[in-house]
């Protein structure tokens, strides 16, 4: 990894340990001569810190720090995404399959990956396309799940699965639930009964 001179931080909101580990961090970083881009849940624990939209923190940094839960980490994977910006997740949140660092390991941890002592996995991330009437009307990002649900009326919707435009099945979701496509999981513990596609490992990024 380059020389770290910028890092992006995105947070969780409402999160009370935040308050004091924030401008803590800030001033860590500080004193190792790194500016930070923070959004606006950040911003908020740090008083005269400049907040800036999710979606722009990645832009310019070498490293997005994530503190929060699994949800967080998602949402700053969509903000990073298709850019080979690597998310450093620092646990505050419920769920941490993703988010493995804990408060109390972050500036050992930190420190090593600065030094270029930890080993940077890669992950797929997948892109949806709405289309309506032959035109794409929207486009998301996601790191492991996309969600094809219903709009406000109970209707049966049909689906055509393709990975790199070759098909894969075509399938009829029943009302018990909206159908998953994901990737192949970051974490076993992601391996749960729902009702879902997985890619195969081999397949490319979508």
């Amino acid at each position: 990894m380059n020389k770290t001179t910028q890092i992006g931080i995105v947070s969780k909101p409402g999160v009370a340990a935040a308050y004091e580990l924030v401008p803590e961090l800030l001033a860590w970083l500080a004193a190792r001569g790194i500016t930070a881009r923070c959004d606006e849940s950040t911003a908020a624990y740090a008083p005269g810190v400049t907040a800036i939209a999710r979606d722009e923190v990645p832009d310019g940094t070498q490293m997005v720090i994530v503190l929060g839960g699994d949800g967080t980490l998602l949402s700053a994977a969509r903000a990073v995404k298709g850019r080979e910006i690597p998310l450093f997740p620092v646990n505050l949140g419920g769920l941490g399959f993703l988010t493995a660092i804990t408060v109390e390991e972050i500036y050992v941890e930190l420190a090593r990956a600065l030094n270029g002592e930890q080993r940077i996995g890669t992950r797929r991330m997948l892109a949806c396309e709405v289309h309506r009437e032959g035109q794409a009307i929207s486009t998301y990002h996601a790191l492991n799940d996309v969600v094809i649900t219903k709009a406000a009326l109970a209707r049966m919707i049909d689906l055509e699965a393709r990975v790199d435009r070759h098909f894969v099945c075509r399938y009829w979701p029943r009302p018990l639930g909206p159908p998953l496509i994901r990737c192949p999981p970051a974490d076993p513990s992601f391996s749960r009964p729902l009702r879902r596609w997985r890619s195969p490992p081999s397949a490319p990024t979508c």
